[in-house]
Order: structure tokens, then sequence, then C-alpha cells
């Protein structure tokens, strides 16, 4: 059986700030690409940061989106906004 792949429906690259609930500075705050990608009823999103960490985000995290910021929040306490330039 082959591997399933997901779809890459989206690609844009922001600024992105990574911060944890546990600590009071950011763990990252930089420039970044982010891909939204699809595989069946499932969104992933894929967060490449420029010192070269990838985060998958999928299942346990809430969205909210507004004007052209990205707000991801983790149920394991770590948050990112992402604002597309």
């Amino acid at each position: 059986m082959p591997p399933v792949s997901a779809e890459v429906v989206a690609r844009t690259q922001g600024r992105c700030k990574l911060t944890d609930e546990n600590s009071e500075y950011p763990r990252f705050n930089g420039h970044c690409v982010v891909k939204q990608k699809q595989q069946g009823a499932t969104t992933i999103f894929v967060v490449e940061l420029d010192d070269g960490t990838k985060y998958r985000f999928f299942s346990n995290w809430r969205e909210r989106r507004t004007g052209n910021c990205v707000a991801i929040r983790t149920t394991s306490g770590l948050n990112l906004l992402i604002r597309s330039l």
C-alpha cells in the first residue's frame, strides 16, 4: 500500500512568534514559511522557522483567524502566532 500524502492547499511567508505557557520569553520570534495541507478531513499546518526547526500541527490544536493573522494553540500549551507578510 503506497504512503498517503497530504495536498498542499496554501503556502505563505510570514513572521512567527512561538511561545510556551510555561515560559515568559518566546521560544522563537522571526520569519517563517507556513504550508497548510489537507489529508482527507484533517487540516495540517507545517511551520518551518528561520532557524530550520519544523513544527507540524494537526488534530490537537485550535485555530483562530483575524485579518492576516492565524493563532494556533495546542493542548500541551504551545502557542504560535503567524502573521503573513
